[in-house]
């Protein structure tokens, strides 16, 4: 719908821009379209079409309307009606909200019906899935039926979600930023040009290339809604299923992935942000968002329904991720693996963070092969040597126009961006970061503390905390989800994984769920003491409610799961995050944790290959030798 879309504005557009100033061309009209005397939205209405209508129009008049981080080209028409000339814009309405009118864009109801259409399926399915395979023929349903109906369920959640979101955008899309300066070093590659110095990394303006060649871009607003496109509903769609094998790997329980992808799902579409006046998250079931465009721009990154570099280093990430825990243990797979992540690394260069991750991966599924020192060296070399290879783009780039291999386009940032992590930035970066996400962090934290299995929970701890720590401590502001974004699966992933979900008793989960869900709700962080308005009634409502409601609720499910250990400890930690609301506090955890796995991961090392070596060593039978 959305390319059909974009073929008939381009070819309209070609069409008129071709046409004469007095050639005359039909224009459909609805009911309460509004008139203007000039083509601009500052103008106030002549008039309005009270009926559906036909007319000829004359001549087109284009601007670009910027709303915050959000944009929408739009068309008038000049048209005449009773021998006077007026200007219409068929795109736009007047929305009344109490005694104020003020200018929107009429919505796609096609979006909406197929959002609903789509959630239904997924409805459907999960009750086709819970009563006719997990009780009745789990074992007698193939493994790849299980894999194909589950990974379904996801695709259809995320283009539900989609839908939904573009129904709500009535046509706005992210206003580019970062991608202008992608764009420049794409079109400079194509002709072949250094001179100019360029102040992004190599990954994106490769990756745009394809785009500016199928199109004939002469400018970045020319590839953004064809690269959502393909970012929306390739990439990211590609990105779930890639998080679903993984967990599904290291959990060895598709149940456990399969909850991982859907609760980060659910949570773009009811768990919203505030970032100002005080920086805040909230659960708005109804979409309800005090400021639109905030939710539009941020569930545009959300869905990958964007331009940026995110999706494209996510997707490439969790690829080589994937590669690294299903091909089988050969060179070939360190080449591939090191080269994919090579190149997500040149879309981001902070991904980096990630390769303490990565080699975890190597290590738990090689460990064995890792006996034979000379594989252990090959493959070695031949990760970080296709690595190099990949990355080696930037290095060239950043010796021509640099002079140095290691000086990276960064310095042409303002200097707090280029010197990366400081300490000086860590208390404003963590009440900025976990505010928004307090949710979040308060169950991956409590999950990753009550996951028995050490190999799931040393792998979900390197996934979430390099990169969550090193952002704690670097100057960026606005940008609460792009640069973390893989993180969120991953807590997520914790929180599905956690040992509380045991329990035999559907007593114990069901109030496990209850608990977790009104101690957050409708706002965090938590405050006994005041509570900011929302301008949403249940807000304020729910928030007094809680103050007393939930810490009674919190005790009394203490004491009814007391005999449940990993249930018990889930609770605790999650009541004490949410109460004390400190972000210092869910800090000191992120640390606590990445230390311990590190030293899980050096202690199994070292166990594995020097003492386990040793001990076998001194056991080997003597064999005489009797000529």
């Amino acid at each position: 719908m959305q390319i059909l879309r974009l073929i008939i504005f381009i070819t309209t557009f070609f069409i008129l821009s071709h046409a004469g100033a007095e050639e005359l061309f039909p224009l459909s009209i609805s009911s309460g379209t509004p008139l203007f005397a000039k083509p601009s939205l500052d103008e106030q209405p002549i008039g309005f079409f009270n009926v559906e209508t036909s007319i000829n129009a004359r001549q087109q008049f284009f601007f670009r309307k910027k709303r915050a981080s959000l944009y929408k080209d739009i068309i008038f028409f000049q048209i005449n009606i009773n021998g006077q000339n007026a200007w219409v814009c068929p795109d736009i309405v007047i929305k009344d909200v109490g005694k104020r009118k003020f200018i929107t864009f009429k919505p796609n109801y096609s979006y909406l019906y197929g959002a609903f259409f789509l959630w239904g399926i997924v409805l459907l399915l999960l009750l086709y899935y819970y009563f006719r395979v997990y009780k009745k023929n789990y074992y007698q349903i193939a493994v790849k039926n299980r894999l194909y109906l589950l990974t379904g369920i996801i695709l259809m959640a995320h283009f539900g979600r989609l839908l939904l979101l573009l129904y709500s955008a009535n046509g706005e899309l992210r206003y580019p930023l970062d991608e202008m300066s992608f764009f420049k070093p794409a079109q400079d590659l194509l002709a072949w040009d250094f001179s100019e110095k360029w102040d992004m990394t190599m990954g994106m303006p490769l990756v745009y290339i394809p785009f500016l060649l199928a199109t004939n871009a002469n400018n970045v607003f020319d590839i953004v809604e064809p690269f959502s496109i393909f970012s929306g509903m390739i990439l990211m769609p590609l990105s779930l299923i890639c998080i679903f094998f993984i967990v599904k790997k290291l959990s060895a329980s598709e149940h456990k992935a399969f909850w991982a992808v859907f609760i980060w799902i659910m949570l773009t579409m009811v768990y919203c942000i505030a970032e100002s006046p005080k920086q805040i998250s909230f659960f708005s079931p109804l979409g309800i968002q005090l400021s639109h465009y905030i939710r539009t721009c941020y569930g545009f990154i959300q869905t990958g329904y964007n331009s940026m570099s995110g999706n494209v280093s996510m997707c490439t990430l969790l690829i080589a991720l994937t590669c690294s825990l299903y091909m089988k243990s050969n060179l070939r797979k360190y080449i591939i693996v090191g080269a994919i992540f090579g190149f997500s690394c040149l879309t981001r260069v902070n991904n980096i963070f990630f390769a303490p991750f990565i080699a975890w991966v190597f290590w738990y599924t090689d460990k064995i092969r890792y006996e034979d020192w000379k594989f252990l060296l090959k493959a070695t070399v031949s990760a970080i040597g296709a690595f190099i290879a990949v990355f080696s783009i930037q290095l060239i780039v950043n010796h021509i126009q640099f002079g140095s291999i290691f000086t990276f386009p960064y310095v042409l940032h303002p200097t707090e961006v280029y010197k990366g992590f400081e300490i000086k930035n860590i208390p404003a970066r963590i009440n900025y970061y976990f505010n928004l996400h307090y949710f979040y962090f308060a169950i991956g934290i409590a999950g990753l503390a009550t996951i028995k299995d050490r190999v799931l929970r040393n792998s979900l701890i390197l996934w979430i905390t390099p990169l969550m720590i090193f952002f704690c401590g670097y100057i960026v502001i606005g940008q609460p989800y792009r640069f973390v974004l893989p993180i969120f699966a991953g807590l997520t992933a914790a929180f599905a994984c956690s040992d509380a979900w045991k329990s035999d008793k559907i007593l114990y989960r069901g109030m496990l769920i209850v608990t977790i869900f009104l101690l957050a709700f409708p706002i965090l962080p938590f405050s006994f003491i005041e509570q900011p308005a929302r301008n949403i009634w249940y807000i304020d409502f729910f928030s007094s409610m809680r103050r007393f409601a939930a810490p009674a609720l919190w005790v009394v499910t203490l004491f009814t799961v007391r005999k449940e250990r990993y249930l018990l400890i889930f609770i605790l930690l999650y009541g004490i995050l949410i109460f004390t609301a400190s972000n210092w506090l869910v800090f000191a955890a992120l640390v606590a944790l990445a230390l311990y796995g590190g030293y899980e991961f050096i202690r199994d090392f070292i166990a594995y290959n020097i003492v386990n070596r040793w001990r076998l060593k001194s056991r080997q039978p003597v064999i005489e030798d009797k000529g």
